[in-house]
């Protein structure tokens, strides 16, 4: 894995990462709770268009404290700014790649209708890569 935000190609390794940018297990007392009922954390979690590609190397404790963040914070983090792991050393997380960058990050909330949103550009793209 490379630090090229943008690269040919994304080679599949274990520095590769599929990021929910809507958390598996929110805090209750987020953000996320507020902006999504209990069945659409459901229907949303683990589709296609709440999805991102993050690469690097996993430090699992900083990785799980800053991806369970509300959206503004992650959006932070996936633009580069470094976490501090109990208020003490700081670093980046993860690598992101442009897409993410350029795609997750020009949403000023992440929500249902966002999510929606993303899910109709994500289908417009794949067609035309696809030629359908």
């Amino acid at each position: 894995m490379s630090d090229n935000a943008n690269p040919a190609y994304i080679k599949m390794d274990d520095d590769l990462h599929v990021e929910r940018i809507l958390p598996q297990n929110p805090d209750p007392s987020s953000q996320w709770v507020k902006d999504f009922s209990e069945e659409e954390r459901e229907l949303y979690t683990h589709s296609l268009a709440n999805l991102t590609l993050l690469g690097g190397k996993k430090n699992t404790e900083a990785l799980s404290q800053a991806l369970n963040q509300d959206f503004k914070e992650k959006k932070e983090i996936y633009m580069g700014k470094p976490v501090a792991l109990d208020n003490k050393k700081t670093f980046k997380v993860m690598t992101c790649y442009d897409m993410t960058k350029n795609d997750v990050c020009r949403y000023t909330e992440w929500t249902p209708k966002s999510l929606e949103k993303r899910k109709e550009d994500l289908i417009k793209i794949i067609e035309s890569v696809l030629e359908l």
